[in-house]
C-alpha cells in the first residue's frame, strides 16, 4: 500500500509568561516520528524589551530640600507582561515631577535599569505640596506615575506638655518638637505654610507651632488667645492653599494664609455664638462645620451644625440636640453613595432636625433634610470619625469615648454603601478600651490614636491588621494622641504675622 509522504513543518513557536532553559518534545498521533528523527532541543527564551513601568516602591517624604526618606523604585515588563530581570541592554529611566521643571528635583534624575529594575537613590524635592513624580524610560510604550507620600504625624501632649511626632516609613519614631508649652490638637501643613500643628488647651495664651524640618527647634506663635481644636487644608478652584483654624477664640475660625493670619468671615456676615468650631469639612464651594454653638449673631439659630457658604452661615434644619438642648457636633465626614452626597456628623446628641440620631447623624445634602438612621451609641460621645475601604466596601468608621448596643465600646462601624444607614460593631466584634480622639484612613491602612487603657497594646497609636488591632510597629509613644494626619513636602519656615 502506498503511503503519502507526511511533512511536517513548524512555522510558528512561542513561549510567554517566563523566561530560561526549555527542553522540546515533538508528538504526531499519526506518526511515530521518533523512529524518524530523535534530537533534543534546548533553547534559551527571553524577555522582551522593556515596555511598561509599575512602582514597585512608593517614593516617601516630607522636608522640602531633603533627600526622600524612601526613594522610588520600579520593575520593568515586557509587552507581554514578563518581567525583565534577565534584561542586559542599555535602557534608560528619567524621572521628572508633573506639571513642573526639571529644577523641580535633585539628585540622578535619570539612571540605568539593572535587571529590569530601576533604583533611584538620592532624589531630593525642591517644590512643595503635594508632588506627582513620573516616570519614562527609553523603550517603554507608556508612562509610570507614583504621588510622594508624606510622613505619617501624630500630635499630642502628656503631663502638660505637647509632642509632634514624626513617623517614619519604617516605624521608626522621631520627636519633632518633644518639648511644648501645652498639648498640641491638630497638624497641617501647605505648600505655602508649614503649620505643623496648634495649641489646644485654654490657658492665657494659644499659638501655632511651625517647624520647617525634624530637629530643627519649633518657632511657636501666639496670636490666638483661647482653645485651637482643629487645622485644615484646603484649596479653592485657581487659589492658592490656606489654613483653616477652628476652635474657641473670637469669632471660632482664623485663616492662616502666606504666614499671616487673617479672620476666616466678615464680621458683618455674622459670627457663631458661642464661637467654639470644634470639626470642619470643605465640600466645593460648601464648608460645613460643627461645634458647640447655638446661634449665628444677628441671625438664626444653629445648634451645633452648620454651612458656611458664600460668607453666610445657614443651619442644617434645627441642626442636633440632646435631650431638647443643643447638641454637639466633634466630627465631619463626608461621603456620594448611590442615594446622594452624605455628609455625617458625630458628637454628642440624641436627634438631629427632630429624627432620633444618637450620636451619629446623616444629612442628605442633596434634599436638605436629615435621614433616619438605626443603631447609634447608647453612652458616651464620638471624637472622631473616617470613611475607609474595606475591600471594596464604603464604610463610616466612628471613633471615640462611647459605647453602643452589645456593650462594644471606642470604635463601631456603618455601611453608607447604601442605605440603610445602621451603626454596628466594628468589624463583627471589636472595641477599643479607653478613649480613641483620632482617626486616619488611607489606602490599605487605618489608623487610630487616643488614651487607651491598652490591656493588650503598648502604644496610643494602633493600626487594623485586618482581624485585630496592633501598636503601631515601631512606635511606642506614651503621649495622649489628639491627631493623626499624613504631611505632604514642606518648605522651609520665615516668620508669622497675625491680628
Amino acid at each position: 500500500m502506498f503511503r503519502p509522504l507526511a511533512a511536517l513543518l513548524f512555522c510558528y513557536f512561542a513561549v510567554s509568561g517566563a523566561s530560561g532553559l526549555f527542553n522540546t518534545t515533538l508528538t504526531s498521533p499519526e506518526f511515530n516520528i521518533s523512529s524518524v528523527i530523535e534530537q533534543t532541543h534546548v533553547f534559551n527564551v527571553t524577555s522582551g524589551s522593556p515596555a511598561n513601568m509599575v512602582i514597585s516602591e512608593t517614593p516617601v517624604g516630607d522636608v522640602f530640600g531633603a533627600q526622600l526618606e524612601k526613594q522610588p523604585r520600579l520593575q520593568s515588563f515586557d509587552q507581554f507582561g514578563n518581567a525583565n530581570d534577565d534584561w542586559s541592554e542599555p535602557v534608560t529611566v528619567t524621572v521628572r515631577a508633573m506639571g513642573g521643571q526639571d529644577s523641580d528635583l535633585q539628585g540622578n534624575r535619570t539612571i540605568s535599569l539593572d535587571q529590569g529594575i530601576a533604583n533611584f537613590t538620592d532624589i531630593s524635592l525642591l517644590k512643595s505640596g503635594v508632588v506627582t513624580l513620573e516616570f519614562n524610560c527609553s523603550t517603554c510604550q507608556k508612562t509610570a506615575h507614583a504621588q510622594v507620600e508624606g510622613r505619617l504625624v501624630l500630635v499630642g501632649g502628656e503631663d502638660g506638655r505637647g509632642r509632634i511626632v514624626s513617623i517614619g516609613s519604617t516605624g521608626n519614631c522621631t520627636d519633632m518638637a518633644p518639648a511644648l508649652p501645652l498639648p498640641v490638637r491638630s497638624v497641617a501643613s501647605s505648600s505655602k505654610t508649614p503649620v505643623f500643628g496648634t495649641f489646644g488647651e485654654k490657658a492665657r495664651y494659644g499659638g501655632l507651632v511651625m517647624l520647617d524640618s525634624i530637629g530643627n527647634e519649633p518657632f511657636v506663635y501666639h496670636g490666638i488667645s483661647g482653645t485651637i481644636d482643629q487645622a485644615l487644608v484646603i484649596q479653592e478652584d485657581g487659589q492658592e492653599e490656606e489654613i483653616l483654624l477652628s476652635g474657641s477664640f473670637r469669632n471660632g475660625m482664623a485663616t492662616l494664609r502666606n504666614y499671616e493670619l487673617h479672620p476666616t468671615i466678615a464680621p458683618a456676615s455674622g459670627m457663631l455664638d458661642p464661637p467654639c468650631v470644634k470639626a470642619m469639612l470643605h465640600t466645593g464651594s460648601s464648608m460645613y462645620l460643627g461645634g458647640c454653638f447655638t446661634r449665628v449673631v444677628n441671625g438664626t439659630g444653629v445648634f451645633g451644625v452648620a454651612k458656611l457658604e458664600n460668607n453666610q452661615f445657614y443651619g442644617l434644619s434645627g441642626g442636633v440636640t440632646k435631650n431638647g438642648a443643643p447638641g454637639v457636633v466633634n466630627a465631619l465626614a463626608a461621603f456620594n453613595n448611590s442615594l446622594g452626597m452624605h455628609l455625617f456628623a458625630g458628637g454628642d446628641f440624641t436627634h438631629a432636625g427632630g429624627v432620633s440620631s444618637n450620636g451619629v447623624a446623616v444629612w442628605n445634602i442633596g434634599t436638605d433634610q436629615w435621614m433616619s438612621s438605626v443603631g447609634g451609641v447608647s453612652s458616651g460621645m464620638v471624637h472622631g470619625m473616617a470613611v475607609h475601604d474595606f475591600n471594596g466596601v464604603a464604610t463610616l468608621v466612628v471613633v471615640g469615648d462611647f459605647t453602643i448596643n452589645g456593650g462594644y465600646s471606642g470604635i463601631a462601624e456603618m455601611n453608607i454603601d447604601n442605605g440603610p444607614f445602621t451603626l454596628g460593631a466594628f468589624r463583627g466584634g471589636q472595641s477599643i478600651s479607653g478613649s480613641v480622639f483620632s482617626i486616619l484612613s488611607r489606602p490599605g491602612q487605618l489608623i487610630v490614636g487616643g488614651n487607651f487603657t491598652r490591656p493588650t497594646h503598648s502604644s496610643n497609636t494602633m493600626q487594623w491588621q485586618g482581624s485585630s488591632f496592633s501598636a503601631l510597629q515601631g512606635c511606642t509613644s506614651d503621649i495622649v494622641v489628639y491627631d493623626l494626619k499624613v504631611l505632604a513636602p514642606i518648605v522651609p519656615t520665615t516668620n508669622v504675622t497675625g491680628v
